[in-house]
């Protein structure tokens, strides 16, 4: 006989999911459990160069030369590259959650974390005219019934905060 396995409610942020290769992209939550301040990669404010502070010592990044052959970036000069923080927050792939029919999901406003702007079961309405993957990932030209298109892809876009206790597992 199957159960179900009821899930808990995860708090984290909305965010779009569009890779090199992706035919399109996806619609993502990302739990916050797995979001955690960025101390190690840099990138510079001139070139662009970015420096893992983890993996590689900071003589030998800015001893790094400029890379050759017809797509080679231009880097600074040794020693004349400014660091900063290549982002705030490192996501990890453990806590990206793409969202699926039953899920339930609850967005809230940005500038007032408290305020529930939408809440719903996940069911997907699929255009007829977009191609929809068969591994039932979310283009972004799908999104909820009664939802209006520009405000759901403002709400993944703009990485509004949310809530997602993912649908219910069937136990064998």
């Amino acid at each position: 006989m199957k159960t179900e396995e009821k899930a808990k409610p995860l708090k984290g942020e909305l965010f779009l999911l569009d890779e090199m290769g992706m035919d399109c992209g996806t619609w993502t939550f990302q739990d916050e459990a797995f979001i955690t301040p960025n101390t190690t990669y840099f990138s510079c404010t001139k070139c662009g160069l970015v420096w893992d502070k983890s993996k590689e010592l900071e003589e030998d990044i800015l001893r790094k030369q400029t890379p050759s052959g017809p797509l080679a970036l231009s880097y600074c000069k040794p020693a004349e590259h400014t660091f900063t923080l290549l982002m705030p927050f490192l996501w990890s792939w453990e806590g990206t959650h793409v969202l699926a029919d039953g899920d339930i999901l609850t967005i809230f406003d940005k500038n007032n974390p408290s305020k529930k702007i939408w809440s719903d079961t996940i069911k997907l309405k699929n255009y007829k005219s977009i191609h929809y993957s068969s591994n039932r990932r979310w283009s972004i030209e799908t999104k909820p019934k009664g939802i209006k298109r520009k405000h759901w892809t403002k709400w993944f876009v703009e990485s509004y905060p949310a809530e997602l206790t993912p649908a219910a597992k069937k136990k064998k």
